[in-house]
């Protein structure tokens, strides 16, 4: 079965995809693959659609309000694909499997809009069932909302499971190479004047509907016959969170976004000819800025893409999470484009983000997160943190989830993704974000506590960076809401503790970090722009910027840093468009970065490079079908990348776990 070069994206409402997915949601377009967004509910809220400047508030009509917002959507994904909001669509009834029905939105081969169509809200005035109490009370049936001018001819409802299956019958039915959906861990947050609660659910940072709908999409690729699972890159997306932190888009990506928000809105479409309305007016004239929320792109799991390692022999090897399961490949030889195929490592349920660390004899051990105990109530999910562990003979044992919470009370019950780092005497530190955004630690060292333990409160996003110096010591970065956070530890075998920062800026993105062969500390992070930039540290005098020539504002996402000799590293970050961009740069001296030529290919989630043992650079990113897009310099210091050798994905209709077959061996490694 080939793999597919389209992008689902699962949301709750009309908008959210363009306030919370965008513009990965555009570059993806422009790019020319297709995307396919399933909105769960009719987002019909109250049913009011106030016109802009109107003497008088707009008469309560759900119907036509959730019309008004699909319109809206057509004008907006017409914009943004083809830059005519006017664009003509095909519109059709879409029978679901358990008779109901849904509508879909065609425009050429390129955008498909689903419209399930469930009821929003149960609200005082109406005996229908909300989406939050479908998922909390899996007894009752929410029930769909008929819009005005839509091919949909009746009413039909979806239980709890058949919902579920809904989800399930869509990503397969439209194969995703590629899966967006929203947060289904928002983080605590408490409301104030700065951060009013607008229509976040108690505690959360959050709309419910977000959380609740993310919960019913990780529930459908859980599912043993799901298309997506061990095929499909996926990808969650903060939703109202993403005005609690520093905006992470330039100029020019927030004014694009903000345009395609304003299209939906109504701009530019005072005739569109939909009796419900042309629009969601409250979203258009520019009203998008005022919330925040559209200043930010953040991923859930930030770091989630290729983890390039190593080995003994020089040769490269990437890991990553294709539906909840490690999957690797690597060079058949160091220098070398050739790679192998896509192999089944082990694992389900993963999050998207791995930490990996090379064990005795050069074998490697994969950790990673996964939801432990899933629950039906927002905050109450409990995260392990385990590893994949390769024997010495090369095969890779089964996931076995190590560190669970203690307490779960304590708030370790919304552990993060791990960063991990051995100390120069062989003691073992993995870190993770708490559910209270502050950092905890665990570790094997003697005398040490063998449970997790608070650093500090520390208030850091997702995506913690862990490296190792040339004198043994363990090294932490986050980013914080209002800048750098630095531990280290004193000596091996001692606990990290809290460095000064105040001299770097405030990062938006998580940070890069890397130790050079002769020994320099180099971060590297995106800044009140977008714009990445390195700093240096070459003993314990303080940091020092790189002297980095960025040609323009902007890109997507954080940004991977890898050691070559002497004090060269190598930056790689993801641009607007989706392509990669590379700088080489000496750090012992301000002699300026390097542009180097990469091949402009489309892709998605976090970049990753490494040095193999030729002395060449390798960067890596995923394709749009979930695939490795490796590219090797063509000899030492050319920095000239070409694409690795293509090698097919293996044709498989369920994903080989541990019990299926043997794993990879060494000699496949």
């Amino acid at each position: 079965m080939k793999a597919s070069t389209t992008l689902v994206q699962v949301v709750a409402h009309p908008d959210d995809d363009l306030y919370f997915m965008n513009p990965e949601v555009v570059a993806t377009l422009r790019a020319g693959h297709r995307v396919v967004t399933v909105y769960i509910t009719a987002g019909e809220s109250d049913g009011r659609n106030n016109i802009p400047g109107a003497d008088t508030p707009a008469e309560p009509d759900r119907p036509a309000y959730a019309s008004a917002r699909m319109q809206g959507l057509r004008q907006a994904y017409g914009w943004m694909s083809a830059g005519v909001p006017g664009a003509r669509w095909s519109r059709s009834a879409l029978a679901m499997p358990n008779g109901a029905w849904g509508e879909t939105a065609q425009l050429g081969a390129q955008v498909t809009l689903v419209h399930l169509g469930l009821r929003e809200e149960a609200l005082p005035d109406t005996p229908y069932v909300g989406l939050a109490e479908l998922w909390h009370g899996p007894g009752g049936t929410a029930t769909t909302l008929r819009t005005p001018g839509s091919p949909v001819a009746e009413e039909s409802g979806y239980t709890r499971g058949e919902l579920i299956d809904a989800i399930a019958w869509l990503l397969e039915r439209y194969r995703p190479g590629v899966v967006h959906y929203l947060d289904p861990l928002p983080d605590h947050q408490n409301h104030d004047a700065p951060h009013r609660r607008h229509f976040d659910q108690p505690g959360f940072s959050d709309h419910r509907d977000h959380t609740v709908a993310a919960k019913f999409v990780l529930a459908a690729l859980s599912r043993n016959d799901s298309w997506a699972r061990g095929r499909s890159f996926v990808q969650a997306y903060r939703g109202y969170y993403n005005a609690r932190w520093p905006a992470n888009l330039s100029a020019a990506q927030l004014d694009h976004k903000v345009e395609a928000l304003d299209v939906y809105g109504g701009l530019s479409t005072s005739d569109c000819g939909n009796p419900g309305g042309c629009g969601d007016y409250a979203v258009g004239q520019g009203r998008s800025r005022m919330t925040g929320w559209a200043h930010s792109v953040t991923p859930r799991w930030d770091g989630a893409g290729p983890v390039l390692t190593t080995d003994a022999h020089g040769r490269v090897t990437a890991f990553w999470v294709l539906g909840g399961s490690v999957v690797m490949s690597r060079q058949q030889k160091a220098g070398q484009r050739a790679w192998t195929e896509l192999r089944q490592v082990g694992g389900h349920g993963l999050l998207p983000v791995l930490a990996v660390t090379t064990g005795p004899g050069g074998s490697r051990r994969i950790h990673a997160s996964r939801v432990a105990e899933p629950s039906v109530r927002v905050g109450e999910d409990v995260l392990e943190t385990g590893l994949i562990e390769q024997s010495p003979r090369g095969e890779f044992h089964a996931w076995r989830g190590l560190w669970a919470p203690d307490d779960p009370r304590s708030g370790l019950d919304r552990l993060g993704v791990p960063a991990v780092a051995v100390d120069g005497g062989g003691n073992q530190f993995v870190f993770a974000r708490q559910g209270d955004l502050s950092v905890a630690v665990r570790t094997g060292t003697s005398g040490q506590p063998k449970h997790w333990i608070k650093l500090a409160d520390s208030d850091v996003r997702e995506s913690l960076a862990a490296v190792t110096d040339v004198r043994g010591i363990v090294h932490l970065f986050g980013s914080g809401r209002r800048g750098l956070r630095h531990w280290a530890q004193s000596a091996p075998g001692t606990l990290p503790v809290g460095q000064d920062t105040s001299a770097l800026p405030v990062p938006v993105s998580p940070p890069a970090a890397v130790v050079t062969a002769e020994g320099a500390l180099v971060l590297a992070f995106r800044c009140a722009d977008g714009t990445p930039w390195a700093y240096r540290r070459l003993d314990d005098s303080g940091w020092g910027p790189v002297a980095f020539p960025a040609p323009a504002e902007g890109g997507l996402g954080p940004v991977a840093l890898a050691a070559g000799e002497g004090h060269q590293v190598l930056l790689v970050q993801r641009t607007d468009q989706g392509a990669l961009h590379a700088w080489t740069m000496d750090v012992s001296h301000d002699s300026g970065a390097v542009r180097c030529t990469v091949p402009d290919v489309f892709t998605v989630g976090t970049p990753s490079a490494a040095m193999d043992g030729s002395g060449r650079f390798v960067l890596a990113g995923l394709g749009i079908d979930g695939s490795l897009l490796a590219f090797t310099e063509t000899e030492t210091g050319s920095r000239v990348f070409e694409r690795r050798t293509k090698t097919e994905r293996p044709e498989q209709e369920t994903p080989r776990s541990p019990a299926q077959g043997a794993p990879p061996r060494g000699d496949d490694l």
